[in-house]
């Protein structure tokens, strides 16, 4: 028997390499390397040109088996054991796990046929691989053949198997982002000066978060006009406008912009409409500054105060005076809240004050003001009975005869009216008016009770002293009064035998 020392040095070994490759849905695969030869101290490969191919899905695992065989080309024939170690290495990517056996055993110049050993390959997942496209990974098995016999020329040689991983990546996600879109933008309407609310209803396609911004065009409306968006909610459509002037015949437009996180904005239009409100009195109304006046002092004053809730609204005013003239007053004017009157004639009065906006908005013709009295010129009563008024002393008549009673009465143009209403009263003794007086009696069939009759230009009554209650040693105290103003005057007189 042959010892490995007398084995012939030149004597040679090869190394050939087989893979087989099972997927886990697939039936095995077998693929042969070309045969491998080792010269020396070294060993050429070339099973890496015919690289085992593997087709996963994200995060698929299969088993590769790769076999070896060790044929003799020398010319000595002895058998001597071969020891082939197999390791693998991750090239790329995928996981690549140990071979299932760590040494395999070949005799060489016996053709002891060939030897598996297997390992698996993993494929990543689905969120490390590049969407839209084959993603190539690489696992490589290595074999080690070390004999024992160091006298011989081989030594230890290797070679290698590569594992090509192909992975088909996800789709990718749209890169396309959308613009926001507007759901819901109804129209809005409210009264000028006053708060009125915007509201609409919005999404985004991709999940962006939202930006809200409105804007209100007041162009076409009245010089001045504004409508301030107020109480704005950036992050959530809503806001509230108000305008100072109404927005007349037609309507502002209003636009809503949203925008997302990704300089996308969308806009939308639609309308507002402001409408007009009417100018009102204040709590006061309109009241004349005096309540009584003579014709001397009657250029009257009429104050009056009022609110316009269209602060760009211009108004003006009109006033009834009550006694047949009107008076216009300007935007300035009406601003004041002041105007003033002369009345011609006396009387009670009543005047109207309406004041209208530039939109035609009124406050109407029902804002009379409190009564106003304006006297007329009456006199003291007259010859023959002395004016006791002023210090004179009082007449004296024969009892029951008749006492002719007199007064003037002007107005304020000085003419004598005709057709006002005095009552003559009297009562017992002299003094203020007290309740309870009594009418007096005529003697003169001119006379209608104890009214009296205008003579131009005086208004006269023919008194019957006898129809008085006094008697010829009391007097008694002379009423004259004008019904419509309540003026009075008074005398006194005395009766003899």
């Amino acid at each position: 028997m042959s010892t490995p020392k007398q084995i012939r040095r030149r004597g040679r070994w090869t190394l050939i390499f087989g893979v087989i490759v099972a997927t886990l849905t697939f039936g095995a695969v077998f693929a042969y390397a070309d045969q491998v030869q080792a010269d020396s101290d070294y060993l050429t490969g070339n099973v890496q040109n015919n690289p085992i191919t593997v087709n996963l899905a994200p995060g698929g695992t299969t088993s590769v088996t790769a076999g070896v065989v060790i044929k003799s080309q020398g010319s000595t024939h002895v058998v001597f054991p071969v020891s082939i170690t197999p390791s693998t290495e991750n090239i790329s990517g995928s996981t690549v796990g140990s071979p299932a056996d760590s040494t395999l055993s070949v005799s060489a110049y016996d053709d002891a046929g060939e030897q598996h050993t297997s390992f698996n390959v993993t494929a990543p997942a689905a969120e490390d691989l590049v969407c839209g496209q084959n993603n190539l990974f690489q696992a490589k098995l290595h074999f080690t053949a070390t004999t024992d016999l160091t006298a011989l020329n081989g030594g230890n040689e290797t070679d290698f198997v590569i594992a090509n991983v192909n992975v088909e990546g996800p789709d990718c996600p749209s890169t396309t982002n959308s613009a926001p879109v507007i759901d819901t933008l109804g129209t809005f309407s409210g009264n000028e000066g006053s708060d009125i609310a915007l509201t609409a209803t919005a999404h985004d396609p991709d999940g962006d978060p939202l930006t809200y911004s409105w804007a209100v065009d007041t162009t076409g409306g009245d010089s001045g006009i504004s409508c301030p968006i107020t109480d704005a909610d950036n992050t959530n459509a809503a806001a509230s406008v108000k305008c100072n002037d109404d927005s007349n015949a037609g309507t502002f437009k209003v636009t809503l912009s949203v925008s997302d996180d990704h300089g996308h904005t969308t806009a939308q239009d639609s309308t507002l409409d402001a409408e007009n409100v009417a100018p009102s009195f204040n709590s006061g109304k309109p009241a004349f500054a005096a309540t009584t006046v003579t014709c001397a002092s009657n250029n009257v004053t009429l104050n009056f105060a009022y609110t316009d809730r269209g602060s760009n609204d211009t108004q003006t005013a009109s006033i009834d005076w009550g006694d047949g003239n009107t008076s216009n007053l300007t935007a300035a004017q009406t601003a004041t809240g002041s105007a003033s009157h002369t009345y011609n004639s006396g009387g009670p009065y009543n005047a109207t004050v309406n004041v209208t906006d530039d939109d035609n908005g009124s406050t109407g013709d029902t804002n009379s003001t409190n009564s106003l009295v304006v006297q007329y010129n009456l006199s003291g009563i007259l010859q023959p009975i002395n004016d006791t008024r002023n210090g004179q002393a009082e007449s004296l008549f024969k009892y029951g005869s008749t006492i002719p009673v007199k007064v003037e009465v002007t107005d304020c143009s000085l003419s004598h009216p005709s057709d006002l209403v005095l009552k003559v009263t009297w009562k017992q003794g002299t003094g203020q008016t007290p309740p309870g007086v009594e009418e007096v009696v005529p003697t003169s069939q001119a006379d209608l009770g104890n009214t009296m009759r205008f003579s131009d230009p005086l208004y006269v009554l023919q008194l019957n002293s006898k129809a008085t209650t006094g008697d010829s040693t009391s007097g008694i105290t002379i009423f004259v009064t004008i019904q419509l103003t309540s003026q009075t005057v008074q005398a006194n007189i005395g009766f003899k035998k």
